[in-house]
């Protein structure tokens, strides 16, 4: 018989495993996705904003930082309530790039690095 304190660890583990999982997710996917529920949920909330004198195109909900550019070789980069900089995979022209600050406390804000 596995105690309750055993199980409690075993739970917090998988909890911890799937929260990093998530943190890290790999945002390719997500750039060479089409157009999904939760982009057009969030595009209804929260406008696009411009940044780099307008050629580029930003989105953030309470986790993560996305831009849109375009030029060619661009990625995003998000500052985390807990003080890290996350960075998007670096990706070509007007494609998105997405920044992640889930097992991070969360997105304080971000911009487009060339």
């Amino acid at each position: 018989m596995i105690s309750r304190a055993r199980i409690g660890r075993l739970a917090a583990v998988a909890v911890l495993g799937a929260t990093a999982a998530i943190g890290t997710f790999s945002g390719q996917a997500l750039a060479d996705a089409p157009y999904t529920q939760a982009q057009a949920h969030a595009q209804a909330h929260a406008p696009d904003s411009t940044a780099a004198g307008g050629s580029c195109k930003t989105w953030k909900d309470r986790n993560t930082f996305g831009v849109k550019c375009g030029y060619s070789g661009y990625d995003a980069v998000a500052r985390c309530k807990d003080g890290s900089k996350q960075y998007g995979l670096s990706v070509v022209k007007n494609r998105w790039s997405y920044a992640y600050c889930a097992g991070h406390r969360g997105l304080k804000y971000g911009w487009v690095a060339p």
